[in-house]
């Protein structure tokens, strides 16, 4: 097997992992009740569900494998992940809505330059409708 071949396996299951992760992740978070920590393996830290999720995953997957994953790497690569998955979908919801006549070409570049400048404090805060860009983000629902 090739050096090439194996790093696309290699990359094809991180992929896998972090799809894996954020799909999981996706379903603790919709039924977790807001304020809830695991504190079964650091009884002086807490953990959120989401971390001692990951860090299964990575267990997991080291015991399969042999191969470790570092806990901290998966987390940022489903957060960016989860970002461009933001602006593609904003991006997209800003073309449909220039294409229906909705919004002008330059209103929809405006809108976006303002996104992808936002202050990363807006970030998470459910300060955005609270529920991502799927047809909710502020501004997008009352619009004519």
């Amino acid at each position: 097997m090739t050096a090439r071949r194996k790093w696309l396996i290699f990359v094809t299951s991180l992929v896998a992992i972090a799809l894996a992760v954020m799909t999981i992740g996706g379903i603790v978070m919709a039924a977790d009740d807001g304020g809830a920590t695991d504190t079964t393996t650091t009884p002086t830290a807490t953990k959120t569900a989401e971390q001692s999720l990951i860090d299964r995953i990575c267990a997991i997957y080291q015991e399969k494998t042999g191969t470790a994953i570092d806990p901290q790497t998966l987390q940022d690569s489903i957060a960016q992940a989860r970002a461009e998955a933001r602006d593609d979908a904003l991006k997209a919801r800003l073309d449909s809505l220039v294409a229906e006549g909705k919004l002008t070409q330059e209103q929809a570049d405006s809108i976006l330059s303002w996104w992808q400048a936002r202050p990363d404090v807006l970030n998470g805060q459910g300060l955005l409708g609270g529920q991502g860009i799927g047809g909710r983000f502020i501004g997008m629902n009352c619009l004519p």
